[in-house]
């Protein structure tokens, strides 16, 4: 790595491929671990990064520090897809990652927070406006010096366990859930048995239907129109019908 780099984040790829984050200047260093040959990735905004993670489509999120920042690059051109301002700059130290199955959860060492970034489907990136803010209550209280670190989530992926650095002490953390749509109310379904059901009458039958039901069998024999039925009169036959058939 070059001189005066100060690697602090790592990161796995393909190939194998090592991510390193510098917190001198913000690079990112491409290392093939192969043949230890390396080359700046992605240069640096001028301000340290931290936390480096890949997430569930390929893309590498790095953590912005004392900028307050967190941006996510292409692994294989190097260039920053978009960047988040997630704290003031200068009085948050953005520092490390965890991916859960919809959100990326983001630690702060200098401010009582947790960053979120909410997954889309198919892992769509959310937009500034999404950024989610959630004060760090509880049994965690934030003293002077470097509070905040690393982040992972539990086996079960039920809480997120948070380290202390300054305390020395790990504290679970269970993510607020998505809140659930009130329920619509279910429309109620029509009675068929009832004769003034919506569903029970068809447009296309009125009045001359519904009196052709009431009729009897043998009033419906001499119905005309519509609903017109066979007559019970024998069918008139041509004179010559018999000498026809012979």
């Amino acid at each position: 790595m070059p001189t005066g780099f100060f690697p602090e984040g790592i990161a796995i790829g393909n190939g194998p491929t090592a991510y390193i984050t510098s917190l001198a200047n913000g690079d990112v260093y491409r290392l093939n671990l192969v043949t230890g040959a390396g080359r700046v990735l992605t240069p640096g905004p001028g301000t340290g990064a931290v936390g480096i993670a890949f997430d569930a489509c390929g893309r590498l999120f790095v953590a912005g520090g004392q900028a307050g920042t967190a941006w996510v690059i292409n692994p294989a051109t190097g260039r920053v897809v978009t960047t988040y301002r997630l704290g003031a700059e200068g009085s948050s130290f953005v520092n490390d990652f965890v991916f859960t199955r919809d959100a990326a959860w983001i630690t702060d060492s200098s401010t009582p927070v947790l960053y979120k970034l909410p997954l889309g489907r198919r892992g769509a990136l959310p937009s500034q406006a999404d950024v989610v803010r959630i004060p760090l209550g509880g049994d965690i209280a934030f003293e002077s010096g470097f509070n905040a670190n690393g982040i992972a989530q539990t086996p079960d992926g039920k809480a997120l366990l948070v380290v202390q650095t300054n305390s020395g002490l790990l504290f679970p953390r269970r993510p607020p859930h998505r809140q659930r749509q009130e329920s619509r109310p279910r429309r109620r379904q029509p009675d068929l048995r009832r004769r003034d059901s919506p569903r029970r009458k068809n447009p296309l039958r009125g009045a001359e239907h519904d009196q052709y039901r009431r009729r009897g069998p043998a009033q419906r024999g001499r119905q005309r129109g519509p609903y017109h039925r066979a007559s019970n009169r024998p069918a008139l036959r041509h004179p010559d019908h018999h000498r026809a058939l012979r």
